[in-house]
């Protein structure tokens, strides 16, 4: 089957049904798989990537088929937020299991709670996007400030002359950091996200 089929084509397919519908899911299956198998890989431990991955993959034939699907906004879209609640689903079954579990009662401590990890690697994957738009010079700057380096010692680190310029330097970073947010529709979601 050819990539070019549109995704309102596949919805159409999806909901005719019989073989139609196998050829769609098919191409989902292609389509998707390794981009949506590598977020899972970061949010999951990796026993339970295919499982939610075709979990996801179903969810989506199911809801499309019933007609809550329509494609107000893309596949891809509609499966990552299948995947990424699946995610949640069987991260807090694993601290519920944890948190009924008496022989070990510090098992879900704030630095191991799953939902605690999956909160992490989303803010991770925020920041090296939106890092990823400053000079490694700026990023390194950013870094050390949010590890709480003072002024002083980012300058002697990164052998500037003086502290004013790494405070400019840091004031520019983040106006740019700010407007490539604000100009990414992608980053825009993210920040709404981890705001939520």
């Amino acid at each position: 089957m050819s990539k070019t089929l549109s995704d309102r084509q596949l919805i159409a397919m999806i909901q005719s049904g019989g073989a139609a519908a196998n050829l769609a899911v098919t191409e989902l299956y292609q389509r998707q798989q390794v981009a949506l198998t590598s977020f899972l890989a970061k949010r999951v431990p990796e026993t339970m990537v295919a499982d939610i991955f075709h979990d996801s993959i179903l969810k989506l034939i199911e809801n499309t088929q019933k007609g809550l699907f329509e494609g107000a906004s893309s596949l891809k879209t509609y499966l990552y937020g299948i995947a990424k609640n699946l995610c949640y689903k069987y991260l807090e079954g694993c601290r519920k299991r944890a948190k009924d579990c008496t022989y070990f009662p510090s098992i879900c401590s704030e630095s191991n709670c799953p939902e605690h990890t999956l909160m992490e690697a989303e803010a991770k994957d925020f920041l090296d996007q939106a890092v990823g738009s400053i000079s490694p010079q700026q990023g390194k700057i950013v870094q050390l400030w949010s590890q709480a380096y003072s002024m002083k010692e980012i300058a002697q680190t990164l052998g500037y002359q003086s502290e004013g310029v790494v405070r400019v330097t840091k004031m520019r970073s983040f106006r740019q950091l700010t407007n490539r947010i604000q100009s990414d529709d992608t980053l825009q979601r993210m920040y709404r996200e981890l705001r939520a």
